[in-house]
């Protein structure tokens, strides 16, 4: 699998509770959850990544617009995940 279909693999996500027993994914503790698919794995990484570049306060001492940093920093985010998603791909030895 190349990076970009690992990338455009959608990441499971276990949301609302449950009462009835028709679950996807099991029950947790008694409690029971359906299965919710959202994102992609690279929207995922390149959210995490922004989340990182959003908490740095020393990002905040730039001389640029809030707007630019904040442009800047998604362009960022997806680099850094399409990396991972690139480095992930790679044959394990």
């Amino acid at each position: 699998m190349n990076a970009k279909e690992l990338g455009a693999q959608s990441v499971s996500a276990f949301m609302r509770m449950r009462d009835d027993t028709d679950t996807i994914g099991g029950a947790l503790h008694g409690m029971k959850f359906d299965r919710c698919d959202g994102i992609t794995k690279r929207e995922l990484f390149a959210a995490m990544c922004l989340q990182g570049f959003a908490a740095d306060p020393t990002l905040n001492n730039l001389s640029m617009s809030m707007d630019a940093l904040a442009a800047q920093s998604a362009k960022a985010a997806v680099c850094w995940a399409d990396a991972l998603l690139a480095e992930l791909a790679k044959d394990q030895p």
